[in-house]
C-alpha cells in the first residue's frame, strides 16, 4: 500500500514529539505581590498554571535563560534599561518552563487573555498542523 506524504509526516512528527522532553510544567515558585506588580509595570504576565512569563504587548511566551526578557522588552518595546534592572535574574529565579516544552492547550479552549492567537492550518485526515508548504498527495 503507498504511503502518504501525510502518513510521512505524521510518523516523522510522532517520532520527534516522542524525543522531546515532557512537556509538564515546572514547580512553581511563589513571587510577592510588590514582584507581581513590577511583572505587570513591564506589561509582563506570570502564568503560574504553565510557570510561564508571557509578554503581554506581543502574546508570547519568553524564555528565560541569560538576558532574553530584558532585551525582548529593551530591543522589542523600548523598555528602557533602568526600568529592566535585574529582572532577568529575577525571571532566572523562578526557574520556569521552557516555552518550547508547554502543554499545548486543548482544541476549542477559550482564548488565553494573554497569549497571541495563531493563525494556521490544520489537515484533519491526519490532525498536522501548522503552515501548509507542500500539498498532500499520494505519492
Amino acid at each position: 500500500m503507498p504511503i502518504t506524504s501525510c502518513q510521512s509526516s505524521l510518523k516523522q512528527h510522532s517520532r520527534i514529539m516522542s524525543s522531546q522532553a515532557p512537556r509538564v510544567p515546572l514547580v512553581t515558585q511563589r513571587i510577592t505581590a510588590r514582584q507581581l506588580q513590577r511583572l505587570e509595570t513591564l506589561k509582563l504576565h506570570y502564568d503560574i498554571s504553565q510557570s510561564a512569563i508571557i509578554c503581554m504587548r506581543c502574546g508570547f511566551a519568553l524564555k528565560n535563560d541569560g538576558d532574553r526578557v530584558g532585551r525582548h522588552l529593551g530591543e522589542r518595546h523600548s523598555i528602557p534599561k533602568s526600568d529592566r534592572r535585574n529582572i532577568n535574574k529575577f525571571i532566572q529565579s523562578l526557574r520556569l518552563a521552557n516555552p518550547d516544552t508547554l502543554i499545548p492547550r486543548p482544541d476549542g479552549s477559550i482564548p488565553h487573555p494573554h497569549l497571541a492567537l495563531q493563525r494556521g492550518s490544520a489537515y484533519k485526515p491526519c490532525k498536522l498542523r501548522g503552515v501548509v508548504k507542500a500539498s498532500h498527495e499520494v505519492t
